[in-house]
């Protein structure tokens, strides 16, 4: 039986979240919790059906950043299994629905999101789905204020994107460009005028791993980051690199005896400034992440619980 993997993202000018749902094998994640000092700020919950899909995910804050709010999304489905609706409440209002139209053969056809009675976006494939056109609308509804049109190749990775205004013209862009493993090897910012302003090149080893990648900012060296690995392919150190070739600071990471990272450090002038350690099921699913100071004090942790099959 596969289940289903919520991955949320805040949609821009939206500030809504986005949904993709990806199988995960037969250890769905079923809560997800995370404290400060070691008082609880927030607790994800997410209900499943026979089938393994997402039914419900309810999230609750509590701290003194955000204050105390619930955050809740119903998915429901159509006869072949397709989302069709997503349903956002906070503190038990509805903030916001998605809408998804599929064809008979599960293609999506239209998704829009609205508010109330007034439509917020609407995203149209085209070109048998390979490019996506959403339109943003203002708050009444009708007016268009902005349109993102995105294309990706035939395995699914975002090509291009651009960010238009009503009569067309382009504010902003982004191209990416993949090696034939399908690795990122490019990711490029255009501005309005469709100048460069920031571009990263990727560089990989022999066996496939990241050696490192470069950011150019204005055509100018802003940052460099360089991986190094062992011989199993573990990644064992990463160091940052400012724009003159100088170390900003850097990473070492350690392993237990199944290949799982247990221990993240962080360095700065060559002395540890924190430690992030990762513990594990018996399944090799994550369930702690706990966040400790140079003096060992763990300031914060996360937690998860699975359902494994």
């Amino acid at each position: 039986m596969k289940f289903i993997k919520i991955v949320l993202s805040f949609v821009p000018f939206l500030a809504t979240a986005q949904v993709d749902l990806q199988a995960v094998g037969t250890c769905p994640e079923t809560s997800y919790s995370f404290f400060r000092q070691g008082i609880k700020e927030q607790e994800f919950t997410k209900a499943y059906d026979a089938q393994g899909r997402i039914l419900k995910q309810t999230s609750n804050f509590s701290s003194k950043n955000t204050g105390n709010y619930t955050e809740e999304y119903t998915y429901e489905y159509d006869a072949a299994g397709n989302n069709t609706t997503i349903t956002y409440k906070r503190n038990n209002e509805v903030k916001r629905v998605i809408k998804k139209a599929f064809d008979a053969t599960g293609q999506l056809l239209q998704e829009s999101a609205s508010a109330g009675v007034n439509l917020l976006s609407v995203n149209t494939p085209s070109l048998n789905g390979t490019q996506k056109t959403q339109v943003f609308y203002a708050e009444d509804g009708k007016t268009e204020t902005i349109r993102e049109i995105t294309t990706i190749n035939t395995k699914g990775q975002l090509l291009k994107k651009e960010v238009k205004d009503p009569s067309g013209k382009v504010l902003m862009s982004d191209t990416k460009t993949y090696n034939i493993q399908g690795k990122i090897t490019q990711d490029v910012h255009f501005d309005a005028t469709d100048k460069v302003t920031t571009q990263t090149d990727f560089v990989y080893d022999a066996a496939g791993n990241l050696a490192r990648d470069k950011t150019l900012r204005n055509n100018v060296t802003f940052a460099e980051t360089k991986h190094e690995y062992d011989a199993t392919g573990k990644l064992m150190q990463k160091t940052r690199l400012n724009g003159k070739g100088q170390i900003d600071y850097y990473f070492t990471y350690e392993y237990d005896t199944n290949g799982n990272m247990t221990k993240e450090n962080y360095f700065y002038n060559n002395q540890v400034i924190s430690v992030r350690t990762f513990e594990y099921d018996s399944k090799g699913n994550k369930i702690k992440e706990s966040y400790l100071d140079k003096l060992g004090s763990v300031s914060m942790y996360k937690t998860w619980e699975f359902a494994c099959k």
